[in-house]
């Protein structure tokens, strides 16, 4: 009897765990990191990619434009300060028009950046081709400019010469004897990747006529990239009365956007700074007993050299904050 009572009650318990139906459980979801763009139109036409932008051209009787894109799935993007994916945009410039798009991916980290150019013709075009930007020996472009041009009559496609070199009046880099790029539908073009500091970039532009046969070529120009930041200076290290803080002190340096402070030794910088303008902090958590510090500058190329290494030991106190000043 006891058997017979025990196999009823596995049969009974059988049949309620096939009646019940079963749920699997998962982690949660992971967020893409997708920041990708597709479909970029200005007025339903689709922009080309030219090197690492996109461009448009349209013609001078044009009063407005109409951009559109698709960004990746779950992602976010504004154009300017404006979020969405479609934008009316009126009081376009004869020449270059420079939009940027920027679109955050759904893990909210993860954000690219696409520059747009849109050239409008000029109300009666040159006969021949005329370099915009960057001007004629200009500086400090940048590590990845974008070279813009006037539409001429007669042209519909244009390849660029492009070569790097040492700068300097009497050395100047000349345009690559093969192209940069392939035939390009718009005025502009942006190199791919970006540029050397401190080096000179010699190009020209050759615009081809509907059957892709070439017309009279620009003339030459040089541009120069721009430095590397230098070392900041004059590094001090003082204790803040009464409390366990240091204030750090420096002399800002030529070329540098922003700056970085590192402590004792950690290859990633404690602070950085807001702008510019920004030569001191206070450090509200330093270690007990004597911290090192280093400064350097930084900008679009890079982290400039670091500066002198100072030293500082906090007074005893109470617990510790962080301070920006």
């Amino acid at each position: 009897m006891k058997r017979l009572i025990l196999a009823t009650q596995a049969t009974i318990l059988g049949l309620f765990l096939s009646a019940c139906p079963t749920e699997s459980l998962t982690g949660p979801e992971t967020l893409s990191s997708d920041a990708g763009l597709s479909g970029l139109t200005v007025n339903g036409v689709a922009a080309t990619q030219n090197g690492g932008s996109f461009g448009a051209i349209i013609a001078y009787e044009t009063s407005e434009i109409t951009i559109s894109f698709v960004p990746a799935t779950g992602a976010t993007a504004v154009l300017g300060d404006e979020p969405g994916t479609s934008f009316g945009v009126t009081r376009l410039s004869t020449g270059a028009n420079t939009f940027i798009i920027v679109v955050t991916a759904q893990d909210g980290i993860s954000t690219a950046s696409y520059t747009l150019v849109v050239t409008k013709d000029p109300e009666n075009l040159p006969a021949t081709i005329a370099l915009v930007a960057p001007a004629a020996d200009e500086t400090n472009v940048g590590p990845q400019p974008t070279l813009t041009w006037i539409r001429s009559v007669g042209a519909r496609y244009w390849k660029v010469f492009f070569a790097e070199g040492p700068y300097a009046p009497s050395l100047a880099p000349a345009p690559s004897a093969a192209p940069a790029s392939g035939f390009l539908q718009s005025p502009s073009w942006t190199p791919p990747s970006t540029l050397n500091p401190s080096m000179g970039y010699g190009w020209k532009v050759v615009p081809y006529d509907a059957n892709r046969e070439a017309l009279l070529s620009s003339a030459n120009r040089v541009f120069q990239t721009g430095f590397l930041p230098e070392a900041p200076t004059g590094l001090v290290v003082t204790p803040v009365a009464d409390k366990p803080h240091l204030l750090i002190e420096w002399t800002g340096s030529t070329g540098s956007k922003e700056y970085k402070i590192f402590r004792n030794d950690n290859p990633t910088p404690i602070f950085i700074s807001p702008g510019a303008e920004t030569f001191s902090w206070i450090d509200g958590a330093p270690n007990a007993g004597v911290n090192t510090y280093t400064v350097r500058g930084w900008n679009d190329f890079g982290d400039s050299p670091e500066s002198d290494q100072t030293s500082g030991t906090p007074i005893d106190g109470g617990p510790a904050i962080i301070i920006i000043k």
